[in-house]
C-alpha cells in the first residue's frame, strides 16, 4: 500500500509537471504571434518603401534626366495666313490672332470662341483668366477671359503698349506728342477715370508699363535726356496704398550710378517685379508697398534674348571671352538658379516647369536647368512658333500650314 501511494504521488507529481509545462506554452504563444506580426510588418514597410523610392527614381529619371527622341501629334488644325498670325498661350490651349479676329482652341484642340475684331497688328498680353489683344500703331483693343470677348474700345491716339491684370483691368499706354499718357480701362472696355500724363521734358519718355495681377500697381520705365545725358528710371504708381502720395508714385529708382538703358520691366506677381537694362538687372520687392526695395545685379556681356514666366527671369548673354553664348536663370528673388554654357543663340526661349525650349525656323530643343537635352529635332517645316503646353512634354507648334499640339515619346 505504500509503495502504492508513493507511486500515486510520483505520478500526480509528472502530471503536475506537464500542466505546468503546457501551461507555459499557451502564455507564450500570444508573444510568439506578437513578434512573428511585427517581423511581418517590418517586412511590408520595406517592400513598400522599396516600391515608393522605385517609383520616384522612375519618375525621377522620366521627368529630369529621359532623352525623348520622336513625338506624337495630338491634334492639328488649319490656320488662315499662318505667316502672318500671333500665337499666345492662353488657359490650358492657346489663341491664334489674326488682323480680323482671334481664335481660342483648348488643349484637346477644340474651339472653345472666336473674338472678330479690325486689327493692323495684333498684340497680347495675358494675365490668369484674363486674355488682351491691342492693335500696336492703331487705336482698337478688345478684352476676352475664357467666356469670349468681355468688351472692346477703340483710343483717342495709337497706342504703343497694353497690359492687362488678372482682374480684367487694362493699361494702355498712348502716344501723345507733348507728354506721356497712360489710361485704365474696366474689362467691358469702358476708360476709367484714372490716367498718368507726364511731360515728356521733365519725366523722360516711358519705355515700357507693366501692371500688378491684382491692377492696383503699376512700373513705368522711363527714358529721359538732361544736358546731353541720358538717364533710366522706373516708377512704381500705386493707386491704393498711394493715394495720398504726389501722382501716385510710391517709389522710384534712377540709374544714374551705372548708365543702363532699361527698356524692360515687368511684374511676376503682386510682389515681384524685375527690371532688364543693357548692363544690369533689378530685381524689386514690392510686398511692402510704400517700401519697395530694389537689387541690383551687374551682367557680363551683350544681352540677346529675355525670356520669363511668373518664377523665373532666363537671359542669354553673349560670352565675350568665348565664341559662344550663357544662358542664366534668376529666381523671382534675385538669386541665380542655374547657368549653362549655349553654342549657338535661337529665335525664341520658353520656359516650361524645369525646362527651356529654344527653337528656330526648323528647329527645338528642350534643356533642363543644368542644360541636358531632353529633345532636339529638326522639322521639314517652317516654325513660326513653339509654345509650351500647360504640362511637360506637351507643345504647340505653328507651322506654314497648320497648327498642332504635340507630345513627346
Amino acid at each position: 500500500m505504500a509503495r502504492d501511494s508513493e507511486f500515486q504521488r510520483e505520478r500526480k507529481k509528472k502530471q503536475l509537471r506537464q500542466s505546468m509545462v503546457t501551461n507555459d506554452k499557451v502564455r507564450s504563444a500570444p508573444v510568439s504571434w506578437a513578434e512573428d506580426h511585427k517581423r511581418t510588418v517590418n517586412v511590408a514597410g520595406i517592400v513598400v518603401a522599396v516600391l515608393v523610392l522605385a517609383v520616384v527614381l522612375a519618375w525621377f529619371v522620366a521627368e529630369r534626366l529621359w532623352r525623348y527622341k520622336t513625338y506624337e501629334v495630338s491634334w492639328r488644325t488649319d490656320v488662315s495666313n499662318a505667316s502672318s498670325a500671333g500665337y499666345v498661350s492662353y488657359g490650358d490651349g492657346i489663341v491664334v490672332m489674326n488682323k480680323d479676329g482671334a481664335t481660342y482652341y483648348d488643349k484637346k484642340g477644340t474651339k472653345v470662341w472666336s473674338a472678330p475684331y479690325d486689327m493692323s497688328n495684333p498684340k497680347a498680353n495675358v494675365k490668369g483668366d484674363y486674355l488682351l489683344i491691342y492693335d500696336l500703331k492703331g487705336k482698337n483693343f478688345a478684352i476676352c477671359n475664357k467666356s469670349g470677348i468681355t468688351g472692346s474700345g477703340t483710343t483717342s491716339q495709337i497706342i504703343t503698349k497694353g497690359v492687362i491684370a488678372s482682374t480684367g483691368v487694362t493699361v494702355l499706354q498712348l502716344e501723345d506728342q507733348d507728354a506721356s499718357l497712360i489710361s485704365y480701362y474696366r474689362n467691358t472696355g469702358e476708360e476709367l477715370a484714372v490716367s498718368i500724363r507726364n511731360p515728356l521734358q521733365i519725366d523722360g519718355y516711358p519705355l515700357d508699363i507693366s501692371v500688378s495681377p491684382n491692377g492696383q500697381q503699376l512700373a513705368v520705365s522711363y527714358y529721359s535726356i538732361a544736358e546731353g545725358i541720358g538717364t533710366s528710371s522706373i516708377s512704381f504708381y500705386d493707386f491704393e496704398k498711394g493715394k495720398e502720395a504726389a501722382d501716385r508714385i510710391v517709389a522710384s529708382f534712377d540709374y544714374s550710378e551705372n548708365g543702363a538703358y532699361v527698356p524692360k520691366v515687368v511684374y511676376l506677381s503682386d510682389t515681384k517685379a524685375f527690371a532688364v537694362g543693357d548692363c544690369c538687372i533689378s530685381f524689386f520687392d514690392v510686398s511692402n508697398r510704400t517700401a519697395i526695395t530694389r537689387k541690383d545685379i551687374a551682367v557680363e556681356g551683350e544681352i540677346q534674348r529675355i525670356f520669363y514666366n511668373n518664377e523665373y527671369l532666363g537671359l542669354v548673354v553673349r560670352d565675350e571671352a568665348k565664341t559662344g553664348y550663357q544662358l542664366h536663370i534668376y529666381t523671382s528673388e534675385g538669386n541665380e538658379n542655374a547657368v549653362t554654357e549655349q553654342d549657338e543663340l535661337h529665335t525664341g526661349y520658353a520656359f516650361q516647369q524645369r525646362n527651356i525650349v529654344m527653337y528656330d525656323a526648323d528647329y527645338c530643343e528642350v534643356q533642363s536647368f543644368s542644360g541636358r537635352i531632353r529633345f532636339a529635332r529638326e522639322f521639314g517645316n517652317t516654325l513660326y512658333t513653339v509654345i509650351p503646353g500647360d504640362k511637360f512634354k506637351t507643345y504647340y507648334l505653328a507651322t506654314m500650314e497648320e497648327l498642332q499640339q504635340i507630345k513627346l515619346r
